[in-house]
This record gives structure tokens, C-alpha cells and sequence, in this order.
């Protein structure tokens, strides 16, 4: 599959720029759309968690504002969640193009993947500015946050890949998919700190990928330190697994796509 991308990565290309032009340039304030969104999410944050609910962590990740600590954790969520949504029903979406054009169905999910990771990375060097300007502790440990891109890329188009092959054959797997993300997204600590989990709970959700993703965010962008071994050990060992499952799965049903669509 790899050889595959690799032969058609001019196509692949030109599905990300197209992508990324019509989420940016199709509008009226264009590519300052990319900045303003991430800035408008962090403002709003800040005023209603801060300013209305006074919600704070005391010394939780050395910083008292919510927002800050809520948005970086929202940052890899965002990446993945929209990439796996919009992949649900890329095949469908596609299906004129899918039957005129020999072209390699893994495409598909795989330039959303790489659009919406481009899109997160705006946001992230908009965090990282808003943390500047605020004077906040960064330090050298941010730079080893790029080593886990591919792991983070590789997670979220294997996921993507399994549900954009499943939807074909299963068209309920578009219309649950947005509940399901919505069940996982408040299953990970992102709103609240990994310790209000329930001593019970903790076995079972640090089985999620997801926490162990964001927990690695915040160990090396607001704490400062190195992640956790057992975090990015965990989360490589999900992704290659994720990946390969949706590699099989796609690998069986690949040829009959077209006669389903």
C-alpha cells in the first residue's frame, strides 16, 4: 500500500491542495480562516471557562487557564476526528470519479488524512504563538512533538481506511459515526484531567489511544518533560495494529467497491 501512495503522490497532492483550497480560498477571509478558527476556539474557551466558570487546575501542567490546557489536548482530537468523519463517506462522495478513473481507492482516505493534519499543524503553531505571547514555559521537549507526527498519521489513516471501506457495505457506519467519535471524544481526558478518573475506570481507558496521544501533547508542550515511554510505546503498537486491521480489511474488499457504490 505504501508503494501504492509513494508511485501517486503527485495525485495525492494535488487532492490535498484542492482540499485545502476549497477550506481556506473558497471563503471570504481565505487562508486567514486557518488562523482565525484555531484563535476564535481558544478566545471562546478562555471567556467561558475562565471568565464564566472560573474553572482552573491550580498547578495541574503548571498552568492555571483552562483553555490553554483544554486546547492542547483538543489539537491531535481535532486531526484525527474530522479525518475519520469525512473518510466514513469519501467513498460514497467519490463514487463518480471512483468509476470513471482507475484510480487507487486508498487515495481517498489518505489525502483527507493528510489535509486535515496540515490543518491541525496550523492550529498547533497558532497554540504555540498564543503561548509565547503569553509567557508561558516552553521548552526544548516541544521539538521531539514532530517524531510522533508519523504515528499520529499512520493511527488516523488506518482508522480512516477501515471506515471508509466498511461504509461502502455498511451505509449505518456514516450515520452512527458521528455519535461514536462523540462517546470516544468524551471517554478521553480532554475536558478534564486524567486524575478525576475513577481508580476503577483507569485500567480500561488507558486502553484508549487517544488519551495516551494527548497525554503525550501536553507532557511535551505545557509540562515541558519527555512523554512517557509506556505512552508512545502504547500508541505505536495501536497505530501499526489499527493500521494493519484496515489494511486487511480493505485488501478484501477493495475489488468489490465498485459494485456496491
Amino acid at each position: 500500500m505504501f508503494k501504492t501512495l509513494l508511485e501517486h503522490r503527485d495525485l495525492i497532492l494535488n487532492f490535498v491542495v484542492s482540499d485545502l483550497k476549497g477550506k481556506y480560498f473558497g471563503s471570504f477571509v481565505g487562508f486567514w480562516g486557518s488562523i482565525i478558527n484555531p484563535l476564535l476556539i481558544l478566545s471562546i474557551y478562555s471567556f467561558v471557562f475562565s471568565g464564566i466558570l472560573n474553572v482552573k487546575f491550580g498547578t495541574l501542567d503548571s498552568f492555571e487557564n483552562f483553555a490553554i490546557y483544554l486546547f492542547c489536548g483538543l489539537l491531535p482530537w481535532m486531526g484525527f476526528s474530522e479525518a475519520v468523519q469525512r473518510s466514513s463517506t469519501v467513498m460514497i462522495d467519490q463514487r463518480a470519479l471512483i468509476k470513471r478513473v482507475l484510480l487507487p481507492k486508498e487515495i481517498l482516505p489518505f489525502y483527507l488524512t493528510i489535509s486535515t493534519f496540515i490543518s491541525q499543524l496550523i492550529a498547533l503553531l497558532v497554540f504555540v504563538a498564543v503561548l509565547i505571547a503569553v509567557k508561558a514555559d516552553l521548552g526544548g521537549y516541544i521539538f521531539l512533538l514532530p517524531f510522533v507526527f508519523p504515528l499520529q498519521v499512520l493511527f488516523t489513516f488506518g482508522f480512516s481506511l477501515g471506515v471508509a471501506s466498511l461504509h461502502v457495505f455498511f451505509r449505518d457506519i456514516g450515520v452512527f459515526m458521528g455519535a461514536l467519535l462523540q462517546v470516544w471524544f468524551f471517554c478521553t481526558p480532554i475536558f478534564y484531567p486524567e486524575s478525576l478518573i475513577p481508580n476503577r475506570f483507569t485500567f480500561v481507558m488507558e486502553l484508549n489511544p487517544m488519551l495516551h496521544l494527548v497525554r503525550i501533547y501536553r507532557k511535551t508542550v505545557l509540562q515541558n518533560s519527555l512523554p512517557d515511554a509506556v505512552s508512545v510505546t502504547y500508541f505505536a503498537v495501536a497505530s501499526v495494529a489499527i493500521f494493519l486491521c484496515a489494511q486487511f480489511v480493505f485488501a478484501r474488499v477493495k475489488h468489490r467497491i465498485v459494485d456496491y457504490l
